[in-house]
């Protein structure tokens, strides 16, 4: 009997998330007795067949509702908007830790993780699952420019721009690009040239752009939020892991990785290994999710009611601390730009 999947993906957007989207769908139908096909909504872009169809076997399903399929939804899609029937499942993967829907849209589903951040956060909610995580295109780091590394830092230009806008007002002697805005082959051009890649952004998955750059050769710098706190997820060195609050501490490392790079880049090569390894794994892991006959979504019993609330007391406290953190960033920056601009203490 053929087990039928349909995953749901955005149709117009070229990231992170529709590229995972594809990998599931392209694995699963490599999987014997499987048969995926991925279901776009909001329309299908000509950027999208372009950029993930010459690299993933995928078939187009005009509708997500197929008779007897299990439907594959990702976190940001409120998985209401989709019925199954015939025996089929209700998957939710999350390729996020973070929530932008409520609980109870969740109920009769089945879960997937991205990341052991992930896994986490919503264990602590009550929700238990499977790993589900991604890897890179074995073409990534092929053709990449050879020339010699420049003395260069370059950083995740929306997500990192508030401590590294810090950092170069307070080093300004530092050469650093903003990796913003930038086509496919722009990023590995610049990540080409680059000896170190810093990212301080919130990381509530695993990044694909810290496992881009460091197979392009870069030293990784990262701080310590979100996946980039966990071992499983980013297994980097702890020595480049910043707390990028202190910012003259991360402005001393990011500086200390640059002078440093040879050595650091070498400490990085089990780093490298493991983002190699991800493909294999993530078969291993879509041929155990295709195959799994998880038992039904568990009921709200009194206990599990009690772990919801414990968890949602857990998570408020860590919002609000990351929300206290943001504020005191952006007032500390506010007051350097005034001391850079018109003078004073």
């Amino acid at each position: 009997m053929t087990r039928q999947f349909v995953v749901v993906c955005p149709g117009r957007f070229v990231t992170g998330g529709p590229e995972a989207l594809h990998q599931l769908c392209h694995h699963l139908n490599q999987v014997p007795g499987v048969d995926a096909s991925i279901h776009y909504t909001g329309g299908l872009d000509d950027s999208v067949v372009a950029e993930y169809w010459p690299h993933y076997e995928v078939q187009a399903e005009p509708s997500p509702f197929v008779e007897g399929a299990s439907i594959v939804v990702p976190n940001n899609v409120d998985p209401r908007a989709f019925r199954v029937s015939g025996g089929g499942r209700k998957w939710v993967w999350w390729l996020a830790g973070k929530r932008t829907l409520p609980l109870h849209v969740f109920g009769d589903c089945h879960h997937a993780f991205q990341s052991e951040y992930a896994r986490r956060r919503l264990e602590r909610l009550g929700y238990r699952g499977l790993m589900l995580t991604d890897y890179l295109r074995a073409t990534f780091d092929a053709g990449a420019p050879a020339d010699p590394k420049e003395d260069l830092i370059a950083y995740n230009g929306t997500k990192s721009a508030l401590q590294m806008t810090r950092i170069r007002l307070a080093r300004p002697r530092l050469a650093c690009v903003p990796i913003r805005g930038l086509s496919h082959d722009e990023v590995r051009a610049v990540l080409a040239r680059a000896k170190v890649y810093v990212d301080f952004g919130p990381h509530p998955g695993r990044d694909r752009m810290p496992r881009e750059a460091a197979l392009l050769g870069c030293v990784v710098v990262t701080n310590r939020e979100g996946s980039a706190g966990l071992p499983e997820d980013v297994p980097l060195p702890e020595e480049l892991k910043v707390e990028a609050a202190d910012i003259r501490g991360a402005a001393e490392r990011v500086q200390q990785a640059l002078a440093d790079y040879p050595r650091l880049h070498a400490a990085l090569a089990p780093y490298r290994q493991w983002v190699r390894t991800q493909r294999d794994t993530f078969a291993a892991e879509v041929q155990a999710f295709a195959l799994a006959e998880p038992p039904p979504p568990e009921p709200w019993d009194a206990e599990r009611s009690a772990r919801l609330v414990a968890g949602l007391d857990e998570e408020c406290l860590e919002t609000g601390r990351t929300l206290d953190q943001r504020t005191n960033d952006a007032m500390a920056f506010a007051i350097e730009v005034e001391r850079a601009r018109f003078g004073g203490r």
